[in-house]
């Protein structure tokens, strides 16, 4: 029985293309994996066959990329499932075909006999990967390896660098654990049935030439980059005339693209010289809404204000009066022109007030440059008589400095 590759035949593989350049070792790299990358891929993205193509490709790629930083990493295999599941979630939203499929799940059951060959594993595609993410990236990995790569549980020690017997436990707990997910989501089955489910959802057959292609675009544009980084250092180490013209032949691929992304920054550094008018704009309409709104505001309150104007009282009339009193600052006092006494002054205040038609008596007070106690003065004796209506014309201000004295 052929023993399948180790986690040390996959840093091999690495460590060939990343020091050599190896096509030849990156591309048994990808016909090793592919698998598990496009059935990944085809689930996430609903069986669409191209889209899973086109993740596939840039996953590869990225592990090309990413491939020194790689070498002596704990699984090849786990760090290709993560990269997959966040491509075509990516592919996902960039397409707007995302679709949840929760309401599926309640209603999906699983055999309890792992010898139903005919099972309908279909919906528990659509969930799978889902669940998977609640797991601890180790558990990922044994769920990878023992069911979607197929490896043996002696295969799986190896590659995790635990024994056989630890390598059990660890698919036992990790499949256990997402039989408990699953369930929670309303996805009744066994351990048994599940492990099942999970070796026919990562099942898929690979388009013929797939691992060919998707190996020779991705060594293809890591090589393009890294054209581009050499002749960046060559115009530092060769000739002014030679380094121009390796710095052409590297720049050449990527001609378009850059001017693509000079035309798209050309476009930010405009937008953003525009944000602060923008700002302004913004803050100037913000404003004119707020004044708007008050506006609208008080017009809706307008006709409860003039109804409550309507409902009070008539304010009451102007006093008028003929009867004038005058206070000289040199202490006379006048009735109407005439001088009187202070008693005449007195008197007459009881006559008008007794005079006066329903007790509305009137009086006029005219005390200019007169001493505030002299005005004051006046002003109780027309109270005293019970003078209803009192205008008093004065300036008299009190003085506490002023010397008090009457007339």
């Amino acid at each position: 029985m052929e023993t399948k590759p180790t986690m040390n035949d996959d840093d091999a593989l690495l460590r060939s293309h990343v020091e050599h350049r190896s096509e030849q070792a990156f591309t048994e790299l990808v016909q090793r994996h592919i698998g598990l990358v496009y059935a990944t891929a085809l689930r996430q993205l609903g069986q669409d066959t191209h889209l899973a193509e086109d993740v596939t490709q840039s996953v590869f790629t990225d592990l090309a990329r990413k491939a020194a930083g790689l070498c002596g990493h704990a699984t090849v295999a786990g760090w290709l499932y993560v990269s997959t599941r966040k491509a075509a979630a990516a592919v996902v939203r960039r397409e707007q075909r995302r679709k949840r499929r929760e309401q599926v799940a309640h209603s999906m059951h699983l055999t309890d006999s792992p010898d139903a060959p005919n099972a309908d594993f279909a919906r528990l595609r659509s969930v799978l990967d889902d669940a998977l993410v609640e797991l601890k990236p180790d558990e990922q990995e044994a769920i990878v390896l023992r069911f979607f790569e197929k490896h043996t549980l002696a295969e799986v020690g190896a590659v995790l660098r635990v024994t056989e017997e630890a390598a059990r436990k660890r698919v036992d707990r990790a499949l256990e654990k997402l039989h408990g997910v699953l369930t929670r989501r309303g996805i009744t089955s066994t351990s048994v049935a599940l492990g099942a489910a999970l070796s026919q959802a990562g099942a898929a057959s690979v388009p013929a030439g797939l691992a060919a292609k998707v190996a020779g675009v991705a060594v293809a544009q890591v090589g393009a980059a890294s054209a581009f980084s050499f002749a960046s250092l060559a115009a530092t180490l060769i000739p002014p005339t030679a380094a121009a013209l390796v710095g052409a032949l590297g720049l050449i691929p990527q001609h378009r693209t850059n001017h693509a992304a000079a035309a798209e920054l050309a476009e930010l550094t405009a937008a953003n010289s525009a944000l602060p008018a923008l700002r302004t704009e913004v803050t100037q309409l913000a404003r004119t809404l707020a004044d708007a709104r008050e506006l609208e505001r008080a017009a809706a309150e307008l006709p409860d204000l003039r109804a409550t104007l309507a409902a009070l009282p008539p304010p009451p009339p102007l006093v008028t009066t003929s009867n004038a009193v005058t206070i000289t600052p040199q202490g006379t006092i006048s009735w109407e022109g005439e001088h009187i006494t202070l008693d005449h002054f007195e008197s007459n205040l009881t006559a008008l007030h007794l005079a006066a038609s329903n007790g509305e008596s009137k009086l006029l007070i005219h005390a200019r440059g007169v001493q505030y106690p002299q005005m004051i003065y006046a002003l109780d004796e027309a109270r005293k008589a019970g003078v209803r209506h009192i205008v008093v014309d004065s300036d008299a201000m009190p003085d506490p400095k002023f010397p008090f004295s009457w007339f």
